[in-house]
């Protein structure tokens, strides 16, 4: 008898990947079965995959590195100042009970780090307008 007919012999369990109502059925009829929540390296889109895969180099993780050291020389050095606190709904008024206060603070040199801050706001608030 081949291998292939043995297999048919024994209890199977089939292992469903991704989408879940598939194995919800499988459920239903009573099939042994397991499922793997899973899903494409950046959701399927190939650009971002292959810059992804691009992260595993051990050059750029050493340049990374270097640069975060950077970001961080220049972040201590900088003198922050308070110019502004307000909670979030005064600063974003369709943002929830829930959300934390918003503070700005302006850091000098500005032209060393303005850029990154205007970055970061608008990634956490949403404001493209930064």
């Amino acid at each position: 008898m081949s291998k292939v007919n043995e297999l048919f012999e024994k209890e199977l369990c089939v292992v469903n990947f991704g989408i879940e109502s598939f194995y919800q059925d499988l459920k239903k009829q009573n099939v042994k079965s397991v499922h793997v929540a899973w899903k494409p390296v950046a959701g399927g889109d190939k650009k971002i995959a292959g810059y992804l895969k691009q992260l595993k180099d051990p050059n750029l993780a050493e340049k990374i590195a270097a640069a975060n050291k950077e970001a961080l020389r220049r972040i201590l050095a900088a003198q922050p100042a308070l110019v502004g606190m307000s909670t979030a709904g005064e600063a974003k008024p369709d943002t929830t009970r829930t959300a934390p206060a918003a503070i700005s603070l302006a850091c000098w040199p500005a032209s060393e780090v303005g850029g990154h801050v205007r970055s970061y706001e608008r990634r956490c608030y949403g404001r493209p307008d930064l």
